[in-house]
């Protein structure tokens, strides 16, 4: 800026320069878009968003555009110097943004390296060079980038969101949780932060407002659960509503709330003088002990449980699952084994079974298999484990017809909604349709998980039963307890069905 210049910038804000007025950009926004210190204006554009505005809403693609023209209408003035690199660069911008949305980070990578030949400084591209080394596992190589921009992007939160995701690649969570509050402290509302820290139980996401203007919003997971703790409290329940929520909140990895759960399970339980039930809440308070870690803990109430129901499939299942999680392998294939003769339904010992480390005297998991299906015929967990695997193999004709058995069964809807979800991405509706039919007809998935019913609506309308289908959709559509974003999804495939195109 030259010396007459500066009473200008003083009482009117920027420097005015033929038909253009340069702006000064603060820190944050430079750092952002790895912008000069000066941006300018053309006079016409800055007259259409009032005298008194600054740039700083302006897209980099357009601070890149004004740049580009103030350069060819005054190439020798100073501030060109320092505009020409964002000029140089601009081109290259677009294909960044579009290597990243595909993830193809080696393509990105190459891109971002000619833009650091052509602006050594440019911070940002530097970062997401690492975010690219991220990506394909070079974490020391990641490492070493975002060290070389922590003094110039110490400021900028998705620089602290790529610390958090370094240190999440390498398994260290509270590290990973301290940068992510690092960037939320720096962008309160950051929305991949916050997926972060939900996904690692540090907050909860919930919705505000209603179907036609949903809001995503999230809060501290201690918060959430005092909140739901609290309306426990206040209500009386009997022990059966507990343990359904404990089962829930386990299911949706909140090992705490699905501990807390059935803690007032078991409370209740004895309050009522229903042993069978107390035996039940021990045994939702182990696995949410060992799901949370807590060994010791699930140990004791694993010993409660088995003075109340000491041969029960649940005293075998959590014995089995708990030594596993703590390491004692064999001892734990014996429980697993005994617990499935006793239940073959519960999913979670099949998993077990079926897993790589699971002993066993022979290496064959696909022989296992089959024995599971000939020694426990009437299983729909069986039968449905066996039509994921089947599927995932890629043998989908015999995926869908032991899909069809599990559904006949009396399958869980979990297990439908995966099963589902798999056949309805390969178009396989007709399958879908069989299902259905096997299971006793579509009528008795009214009351089904809200997800369900929209994937078995899906398939109802390709085969032709619009009338099924509809009332399908207008269930979800209507069920306040449903996710809003699966309400919404009934909702819009509602109004597509009654559009005059769809009839």
């Amino acid at each position: 800026m030259s010396w007459w210049a500066g009473p200008f910038v003083k009482f009117l804000g920027y420097e005015p320069v033929g038909q253009w007025r340069v702006f000064g950009l603060d820190p944050d926004r430079r750092r952002g878009g790895s912008l000069p210190a000066r941006v300018p204006v053309p006079k016409e554009a800055w007259k259409e968003w009032g005298r008194k505005q600054r740039p700083t809403r302006l897209s980099h693609a357009t601070v890149a555009e004004y740049a580009e023209r103030f350069v060819n209408d005054h190439p020798n003035h100073a501030l060109a110097a320092d505009l020409k690199p964002l000029v140089a660069k601009a081109p290259l911008a677009a294909k960044v943004e579009e290597a990243l949305k595909r993830k193809s980070w080696g393509e990105a990578e190459t891109i971002l390296r000619e833009v650091v030949r052509i602006d050594p400084g440019d911070a940002r591209a530097e970062m997401l060079i690492g975010l690219c080394l991220l990506e394909r596992g070079e974490l020391d190589a990641a490492e070493g980038c975002l060290g070389t921009v922590a003094g110039a992007l110490g400021d900028d939160p998705d620089f602290h969101l790529f610390r958090g995701r370094l240190a999440e690649q390498r398994g260290e969570v509270e590290p990973a949780k301290a940068a992510y509050r690092e960037a939320l402290a720096l962008q309160e509302d950051h929305p991949v932060v916050l997926e972060r820290m939900a996904f690692l139980g540090e907050m909860v996401e919930i919705y505000l407002g209603d179907l036609d203007e949903p809001q995503r919003a999230y809060v501290p997971a201690d918060a959430y659960e005092k909140v739901i703790v609290d309306s426990w409290e206040q209500e009386s329940r009997g022990p059966e509503f507990y343990l359904e929520r404990s089962e829930f909140h386990l299911r949706n990895g909140q090992a705490s709330l699905a501990l807390k759960a059935a803690d007032l399970a078991v409370t209740r339980a004895v309050q009522s003088g229903t042993p069978e039930i107390e035996a039940a809440g021990q045994a939702a308070r182990t696995r949410a002990l060992i799901a949370g870690e807590d060994f010791g803990a699930a140990e004791e109430a694993l010993l409660r449980l088995a003075t109340l129901d000491p041969d029960g499939e649940a005293a075998l299942a959590c014995r089995g699952q708990l030594l596993w999680f703590t390491g004692k392998r064999e001892e734990a294939a014996v429980s697993i084994r005994q617990a499935i003769a006793a239940n073959p339904d519960r999913m979670e010992n099949l998993h077990l079974f079926l897993d790589p480390d699971f002993p066993r005297s022979e290496r064959d998991r696909a022989g296992d298999l089959q024995q599971l299906i000939k020694d426990h015929p009437q299983s729909w967990a069986v039968k449905g484990l066996a039509a994921t695997v089947a599927m995932v193999n890629g043998d989908w004709v015999k995926g869908a017809a032991l899909a069809a058995e599990a559904a006949s069964l009396g399958a869980a809807d979990e297990l439908l909604i995966e099963l589902t979800g798999r056949l309805g991405r390969q178009n396989m509706h007709s399958e879908i349709a069989t299902m259905i039919a096997w299971a006793g007809g579509w009528e008795r998935f009214e009351s089904a998980h809200p997800m369900l019913r929209c994937n078995l609506a899906a398939s109802l309308l390709v085969g032709n039963e619009a009338a099924a289908a509809r009332t399908l959709w207008l269930s979800v559509a209507d069920d306040e307890e449903a996710h809003p974003e699966i309400r919404i999804r009934a909702r819009r495939a509602l109004s597509e069905l009654e559009s005059p195109d769809a009839r």
